[in-house]
């Protein structure tokens, strides 16, 4: 937990939205959703690294093709390339200032009014020294014996079975330092937190209720999404090509439905809840 004297800092907590250049209305509805609120965090705008232009040359020394494509069965866009860059550079710039915890957003997240609140009782569970991330978006699943009371009559931090989402979040200097060099070269998303975790020992909770949401909440207008959308199709494509036999098939369907089976009742026995996908009308804005 932070110290007593680490309390005035969270009054003077810096935040920082990753914004690409032409995304004026973007950038301009955040900062405007921050002034209504009063935010108690200042802001500092992040030009988003464009994943137009990285060169090929770049992406060679900045990425692992091999690690990433064994991982995840596909290659990674240029555009989830510079995601990552882009809350990299960020990393950079919490480890050369003196603060101890930042809260990061991008640009199309959505604030909800109870966050301002929310913030200063969030930090307060954040060490200085255990590298540690709050995620403020919604889990897909959390353990229900893993709910802790911050103690305002409402929300509660969970450990997330399964989250991804890099939107809004809060960390601390220990944790921008594990991933900016975990993460060095790139082979692995920038909101894939679980993923993260299974090499890096830090502590992974979020919000529930959540209080940041997303205008991308519909795939259809993410530009991120449908790139990402599109390499895993190209990898399809490229299984489909070498259509396996019907022996390998029949031999392969037994083990995934009895881990399907096997994974469901895990889940219940050990309490594990499943979100239901909500949008962002549960995102108090008035």
């Amino acid at each position: 937990m932070l110290s007593h004297s680490d309390f005035r800092y969270i009054n003077q907590m810096k935040s920082y939205i990753i914004s690409l250049d032409k995304d004026e209305y973007r950038r301009s509805r955040i900062i405007e959703n921050m002034r209504v609120q009063n935010f108690c965090c200042d802001y500092e705008v992040v030009a988003a690294v464009k994943g137009e232009c990285l060169d090929t040359e770049f992406i060679d020394l900045a990425y692992d093709r091999q690690l990433f494509e064994s991982i995840y069965g596909r290659q990674m866009g240029c555009k989830e390339l510079a995601c990552v860059l882009s809350h990299k550079s960020v990393y950079e710039r919490i480890l050369a200032s003196s603060d101890n915890v930042a809260a990061i957003f991008e640009d199309d997240a959505l604030l909800s009014l109870r966050l301002n609140a929310v913030i200063p009782k969030v930090v307060e569970r954040l060490s200085c020294d255990q590298p540690g991330v709050i995620i403020l978006s919604q889990p897909t699943q959390y353990h229900k014996s893993s709910l802790m009371d911050i103690g305002d009559g409402l929300h509660r931090l969970c450990r997330p079975e399964c989250i991804y989402g890099a939107y809004g979040y809060v960390l601390n200097k220990p944790l921008a330092s594990l991933l900016l060099n975990y993460n060095t070269p790139v082979f692995r998303c920038s909101d894939h937190w679980n993923e993260f975790q299974q090499d890096i020992d830090f502590d992974l909770m979020a919000l529930v209720p959540h209080e940041v949401g997303n205008i991308d909440f519909d795939r259809s207008l993410s530009n991120l999404s449908l790139e990402r959308d599109q390499m895993y199709e190209k990898a399809k494509s490229k299984i489909k090509e070498k259509k396996r036999s019907f022996l390998e098939y029949s031999r392969n369907l037994p083990r995934a439905v009895f881990r399907r089976i096997y994974t469901s009742f895990c889940n219940y026995v050990n309490g594990v809840v499943k979100c239901e996908t909500k949008n962002n009308d549960d995102i108090s804005l008035k």
